[in-house]
């Protein structure tokens, strides 16, 4: 598997995410007065656990068929659907097949007694990976505005052998009574799915594909539940790719990436299809430079962000890189910015743009530039992170060790720390080339699976060369300011930086895959494989782990109040205090949580 290189945040991603963690996490908050309790599905337990968040006291617990992974509540509360994607096999050339059906439990909001089932179609709906399809059950379940009625994709399956085909369909049915109110039979497999005309509509992405000798093109679809039919497609010339529905549904972007060059004579700049939702129509479509990386949503201007490079120049003059505005149907504003801007930030007004070997600072109120300086390998940054008070920006950067502090008021780097424990880099550097000599006479898989004995969760190869992962590294910084930590995955430490004078402090040893602040900034939360670390950033010391046997990876969720944190994974949960971290009680037999609700609030991560 060779390594990745993620050139740039796509925000229309990151949107996607934060609204299916949402939808994981609650369906339709209710009106109460406190969060006293939770509802904790355990998928592999198949049981729905309704637990006191004071005491940790497991009051109910209802057992629940197949393979349950995501609950769904009624506007009311009233009714309670858990949704079952139903078992399936991955395969090389068809995604993934089903093997069973999907299932929805309804159950009572209060008792949690079972009130029906439902069979709703064949198919995990999913998101094609590099090597592999994620099911993404949560990204294509769509609720109705009152809570009444869920819309949910079923994949359905197609292969060159008619006898295992399976139709794909989108299937309404009401979380109360349970009865189907709708069943629709797609012709497209789909990329994309959102909710628009107040619930009444659901908009479809169909993304271009070759389909036998026959090459269809991108489409955008739109159904009608009410009547339960598509009422019209739009057919999309070039390959538009990563659309972004922008807030309240009525504009749909897509960014095509045209066919960039160096030679003025080849380049084809990209585009930016703009489609009206209310009119169901192409309304533009806009030139969005070459080599166009991304859509970016500014919430707050409520505009698109495109960075892309500038028109080709003669060989030994420097290209320019270019940052687009649309808004509606048009766009607004265009400003020149550091060449080849690979990666954008926004914090408050201002957007920070890293290039090949600088960062532009743009004030995003009417997109004007305002600075640039330079910095080393700028090109390999992938994470900027702010200080509360918006004076700091820390830079992590691909395949290295390396944290940057920046003065985001000059601006101009104050200066660069080495993260991680040499000696540990250096034992794992000499294991990696023992591996190299061994996967020079085996196969890939044989090579794979020596690299795996490194405790990574991916390793990179260059024709059986393997070395040392990347990094995978978080940052997190405390809320006054003074310092900041940085998580290096490849020497499983945490580098704690005093910021005002740009020195490491020290490198205690934690072993995981991110950081999370706990709400007041007293603790840091180490979250690992198997493992959670509280990290006191006032000693600046770790403390015991907890431990999560059989987890893949530890999630940490808050309630809306700040008050109660619920740290889960593999057969492992633990209530904690939000605000010091001390555990409150640790959940008997829970065997593996696929997702919680809070009683009344939405929870955040």
């Amino acid at each position: 598997m060779s390594k990745s290189r993620t050139r740039i945040q796509h925000s229309w991603l990151a949107f996607l995410l934060s609204a299916c963690l949402g939808a994981c996490l609650t369906f339709a908050p209710r009106a109460v007065s406190a969060e006293d309790r939770a509802l904790v599905l355990d998928g592999k337990g198949q049981a729905l656990l309704a637990v006191d968040l004071r005491t940790g006291a497991v009051t109910q617990r209802v057992s629940i068929a197949g393979d349950p992974s995501l609950i769904l509540r009624s506007g009311d509360g009233v009714r309670l659907a858990v949704l079952d994607h139903g078992p399936y096999k991955q395969t090389v050339c068809c995604h993934l097949q089903p093997k069973g059906p999907m299932i929805a439990t309804l159950l009572d909001g209060a008792t949690l007694a079972q009130t029906a089932s439902v069979e709703l179609g064949w198919g995990t709906p999913s998101v094609e990976l590099a090597f592999f399809d994620r099911p993404a059950l949560q990204e294509f379940s769509m609720p109705s505005p009152d809570g009444r009625r869920v819309t949910v994709l079923c994949a359905g399956y197609h292969t060159k052998k008619p006898e295992e085909t399976l139709p794909r369909e989108l299937v309404t049915f009401d979380i109360v009574s349970g009865a189907i109110e709708g069943r629709i039979e797609l012709d497209r497999a789909v990329s994309a799915m959102w909710s628009a005309s107040e619930g009444k509509t659901v908009v479809l992405f169909a993304a271009a594909r070759k389909h036998k000798d026959e090459a269809l093109p991108a489409e955008i679809l739109f159904v009608d539940l009410a009547q339960h039919v598509v009422t019209q497609r739009i057919q999309l010339s070039g390959a538009p790719a990563q659309p972004l529905m922008a807030p309240g549904s009525q504009w749909l972007y897509l960014l095509d990436p045209g066919n960039p060059s160096n030679k003025q004579e080849k380049n084809v700049n990209g585009e930016v299809t703009i489609v009206s939702v209310a009119d169901r129509r192409v309304a533009a479509r806009l030139n969005a430079g070459s080599k166009p990386r991304a859509l970016v949503w500014d919430e707050d201007r409520q505009v698109v962000l495109v960075p892309s490079d500038g028109p080709p120049v003669e060989k030994g003059q420097m290209r320019v890189g270019e940052l687009r505005a649309f808004s509606g149907a048009q766009q607004t504003a265009l400003v020149n910015v550091a060449e080849e801007p690979h990666f954008l930030r926004l914090n408050g007004d201002r957007a920070y743009v890293f290039g090949k070997r600088a960062v532009s600072v743009v004030g995003l109120d009417g997109l004007r530039a305002l600075s640039e300086f330079s910095l080393d390998n700028a090109d390999d940054v992938n994470e900027l992170v702010f200080s509360k008070d918006s004076k700091r920006g820390f830079v992590q950067y691909m395949g290295s060790s390396r944290l940057s502090i920046l003065d985001l008021e000059t601006p101009r780097l104050v200066a660069s720390v080495t993260t991680g424990r040499g000696g540990v880099k250096f034992a794992k550097a000499l294991g990696a080339m023992a591996l190299s000599v061994a996967a020079t006479t085996a196969s890939y898989y044989q090579g794979q699976s020596m690299a795996m004995t490194q405790h990574q969760n991916w390793f990179a190869y260059n024709i059986y060369n393997f070395g040392v992962a990347a990094p995978q590294s978080s940052v997190v910084v405390r809320p006054d300011g003074k310092f900041a930590y940085a998580l290096n995955t490849q020497t499983n430490d945490v580098t704690v930086v005093d910021v005002p004078t740009a020195s490491v402090v020290s490198k205690e040893a934690a072993k995981g895959q991110s950081l999370a602040l706990l709400p007041g900034g007293a603790k840091i939360a180490v979250l690992g494989e198997h493992e959670m670390r509280l990290f006191d950033t006032q000693t600046q010391l770790p403390g015991e782990p907890l431990h999560f046997e059989g987890a893949m990876r530890v999630s940490l969720v808050f309630t809306k109040d700040g008050q109660t944190a619920v740290a889960y994974g593999g057969k492992a949960l633990y209530l904690l205090d939000a605000a010091t971290g001390a555990v409150r009680a640790q959940v008997p037999g829970v065997m593996g949580v696929d997702s919680v609700i809070f009683e009344g609030a939405e929870t955040h991560k």
